[in-house]
């Protein structure tokens, strides 16, 4: 259950939305504010991310739908300000929004970089995703940065990626993704393509280029890529 507070007015209209499978935005659920609150209620059993979105607002609220009470201090004029609690992966994502402090993903890759050192390399394994454009990761076709994720003479761990103009990046553009070279000299990589329109992208990727279709990259992996889908590949 998701309870919130506001400072809207009466009758604002508040939705709860989530990615689909098409990484494009689906609502789930919508209600009105009524004396400055709102709820949704959701029999999930799985946390998931959503996100609140506020009608005629550009800025939303994410927030980690999952068994428990969650909690929503909303500021109508702040919304990035606003306060989920309640329950632990929400706490846990507060926790890392508050240890994020740099202005960009280009400010924050000496610091993501040094975090991630402490894993040993080569990873155990890499569990990847497509999207219907072709990319894994966040190396979205022809995006800046993505010449420098894909280089295997790129021996850094990450990446900034800035996928401004693909469409489904979404609104959060801005992006740090895993390189070409720290994924494909995993021990195992799992990619998961669900569904038959994904697994007809996935098909015809191998008759284009990796820039246009960056999933391609990973068939070099040969035997130590295992591809787990439910449509025809």
């Amino acid at each position: 259950t998701l309870n919130a507070e506001t400072d809207h007015e009466n009758d604002f209209n508040i939705f709860l939305v989530k990615i689909g499978d098409s990484n494009l935005p689906v609502v789930v659920d919508s209600t009105k504010v009524l004396e400055g609150k709102f709820s949704f209620s959701d029999s999930i059993s799985v946390p998931e991310m959503h996100y609140v979105v506020f009608d005629k607002q550009r800025e939303n609220l994410p927030v980690v739908l999952e068994p428990g009470k969650i909690n929503l201090k909303i500021y109508k004029d702040s919304i990035r300000a606003s306060k989920v609690t309640g329950t632990k992966s929400n706490d846990d994502f507060t926790d890392y929004k508050l240890k994020t402090k740099d202005s960009s993903p280009y400010d924050a890759l000496v610091s993501i970089e040094n975090q991630i050192a402490e894993i040993p390399k080569p990873f155990d394994i890499c569990v990847m995703g497509m999207g219907l454009d072709g990319h894994t990761a966040s190396w979205f076709p022809n995006s800046n940065g993505l010449n420098t994720a894909l280089d295997p003479r790129n021996k850094r761990t990450v990446v900034a990626i800035n996928a401004n103009g693909c469409e489904v990046a979404g609104e959060h553009t801005d992006r740090i993704s895993l390189t070409y070279s720290s994924v494909i000299e995993s021990r195992n990589i799992l990619l998961l393509v669900p569904g038959d329109e994904k697994a007809k992208v996935f098909n015809s990727s191998i008759n284009n280029t990796k820039f246009n279709t960056p999933v391609k990259a990973l068939l070099s992996a040969s035997d130590r890529l295992t591809v787990i889908t439910c449509g025809n590949v």
